[in-house]
């Protein structure tokens, strides 16, 4: 995946080291905020708008009138709680993940070792059914797709809930924002 000029891998996420100087030199004009880890950091040190995930999310949640979502991605997305203290902080919205670690192991195991190499297994996508199911019977109005390896096999027709593919939900709040639709994309502004 191609990395805007200054981005770095620090280990825990992508940061963004002499942001604003690059920011001004290049006249970018608002930073596309694609990982989860180091959003605060991007935040303290550019001072240009953020089009952030959870709120590409939150506002497509919000628009459905869900209360409730279940949340499957890698297992650092579930387990870290960045996008389910986003979605309750910022739109009121509550958040489950799979309840027993071996699930969310294997959702993360399938996306690592499957997905990520074009390996497309019946049995996996199954899985992934199943576990939407089981959110399902919990309370889950809805399901968040949150990573980008998920939709290349769950589609809406594949499950009874609404599906919210983070991907293509983050995409269009940029290309709402370079179309000057901010009312469309919520700009986080920073400090």
């Amino acid at each position: 995946m191609a990395r805007a000029p200054g981005f770095r891998n620090c280990g825990d996420g992508y940061r963004r080291s002499e942001a604003t100087t690059q920011q001004r030199r290049t006249s970018y004009p608002a930073v596309f905020q694609y990982a989860a880890q180091g959003h605060a950091q991007v935040a303290r040190e550019v001072d240009i708008p953020i089009l952030h995930i959870g709120d590409a999310t939150g506002m497509a949640i919000q628009k459905s009138g869900l209360k409730k979502v279940g949340l499957i991605g890698t297992r650092f997305t579930m387990e870290d709680g960045f996008m389910a203290a986003w979605l309750k902080e910022h739109y009121g919205i509550g958040t489950l993940i799979p309840v027993a670690a071996p699930a969310r192991q294997e959702l993360h195991r399938i996306i690592q070792k499957e997905l990520d190499v074009g390996i497309f297994k019946p049995e996996s996508k199954k899985y992934v059914i199943d576990q939407i199911e089981e959110l399902r019977r919990r309370g889950a109005q809805g399901i968040v797709l949150g990573c980008t390896e998920f939709p290349l096999i769950i589609r809406q027709a594949d499950v009874s809930i609404p599906v919210f593919d983070t991907t293509l939900l983050h995409s269009q709040m940029a290309v709402d924002f370079i179309l000057g639709k901010p009312r469309i994309a919520r700009v986080q502004s920073t400090p």
